[in-house]
């Protein structure tokens, strides 16, 4: 089984790639699993005791802020920030599709987030990046000046007048009813002086949110509710909307500073979406070899009034024109969520597995929301087979777990 690629079916040389669900998850995710049968995420864990809230803690102080990124911002490297599509989700927890979560393990900055100083090279160039030297959960967690051209060693005390973003988005809240943003985090700062804030914006630049100051130097969880944000009010029913991580300090006292894991951005939709699965096309019929690359255009709407959650398209190669989870899974791809009346056209490409045998197939897909009010129209097909031909055939396997050896023989000394 592959992890496919994609490109816009419109734009042949943008190339969506997808990160997440590549590595750990694939062996779990063998057998083309709905999001309801998924496995049980391996980051969830149990605490010894309850961890407070940070609004809890005394010495701790949490208040609103609004605060502006300014227009025209260059990131390092000399890109400039621009509006990216929704975030895969990893996991779907009851009652609310988890739009992001970010735990810093699978490699940090990444496609989900700018990450920039937004002082530039003022002062220095300090920025957040991920370190192993405190974690909530797993390894890692991201620090606040670790990243940059001017980074500090991990672990030892932030610089004065930083100003470090790790920002994400916009995500489509049109027809979410519900909506909340948290954050782990572990804080040494000069109290009422440097702040670690957790904002959202509705424009990518004029966030507004909690700032927070003290020295618990413990983890504890920061909040960030949706639809009753500081300064800004509800935002649910806006149709980007993006988050932001920032650490930011003054010239004067400096200590260990921020530490931020485990960040969750979850929504709850208002009402039933419909996905519909309108095109499989296979760009060629082949011959094929088992490993060979394979291009299929598949075409996706959302025919609703709302909008959809993140959603799995899974490809398979099926010996009749029935397409179902049980025929050979050739890949999946994990895509975001879909605007009511939006359309997913991609070119999606990946290796045909080497366990296909020699013959003609019929190459569909399943796509697999987690609450599509109509499963009927998620299965579609080409109805022009493709041909497989120099597969290795395997005549037979045997384990000898049920202690079954009849077929074959026993040959002492070669004789």
């Amino acid at each position: 089984m592959s992890c496919l690629r994609s490109r816009a079916a419109a734009r042949r040389p943008y190339r969506l790639i997808p990160i997440l669900l590549c590595g750990l998850l694939l062996a779990g995710l063998a057998a083309g699993l709905h999001a309801d049968d998924a496995p049980s995420d391996a980051r969830w864990h149990d605490r010894q005791q309850a961890v407070p809230h940070a609004q809890d803690v005394p010495g701790v102080t949490v208040e609103p802020i609004s605060i502006s990124v300014p227009a025209g911002l260059v990131l390092p490297g000399g890109a400039a920030i621009a509006p990216r599509a929704p975030i895969v989700p990893s996991r779907t927890p009851r009652g609310a599709t988890t739009i992001l979560y970010e735990d810093f393990e699978e490699g940090f900055p990444n496609i989900n987030w700018d990450v920039f100083d937004n002082n530039g090279t003022i002062d220095g160039e300090v920025f957040w990046d991920d370190t192993t030297v405190r974690a909530d959960a797993g390894q890692f967690s991201a620090w606040c000046a670790g990243g940059g051209q001017d980074a500090l060693p991990d672990g030892t005390m932030y610089d004065n007048a930083m100003n470090a973003w790790m920002r994400s988005g916009p995500y489509d809240l049109s027809a979410a009813s519900d909506a909340n943003v948290s954050i782990r985090f572990w804080l040494d700062v000069e109290n009422n002086e440097d702040f670690l804030l957790l904002l959202a914006s509705t424009n990518g630049v004029n966030f507004d949110g909690f700032q927070v100051t003290g020295s618990p130097r413990a983890w504890m969880d920061l909040n960030l509710d949706l639809t009753d944000v500081p300064n800004a009010g509800d935002l649910t029913g806006e149709p980007a909307v993006w988050i932001a991580v920032l650490f930011v300090s003054d010239i004067g006292t400096v200590a260990e500073g921020a530490y931020v894991d485990e960040i969750r951005f979850e929504r709850t939709n208002a009402g039933p979406y419909d996905l519909s699965l309108q095109l499989i096309d296979v760009t060629t019929t082949g011959p094929y070899s088992p490993g060979d690359m394979i291009t299929i255009r598949n075409t996706t709407q959302n025919i609703s009034s709302f909008a959809s959650d993140p959603y799995r398209i899974s490809f398979y190669a099926s010996v009749n024109s029935t397409i179902t989870t049980g025929d050979p899974l050739i890949g999946f791809i994990d895509r975001p969520s879909l605007g009511a009346g939006q359309i997913a056209d991609f070119f999606s490409e990946g290796d045909l597995p080497a366990t296909l045998g020699d013959g003609n197939f019929f190459v569909g897909a399943i796509v697999t929301p987690t609450n599509d009010a109509n499963a009927a129209n998620n299965v579609n097909l080409d109805n022009n087979p493709i041909t497989i031909t120099g597969a290795t055939n395997v005549l037979h396997v045997d384990s000898f777990e049920s202690g079954d050896f009849s077929g074959w023989s026993a040959v002492v000394d070669g004789f």
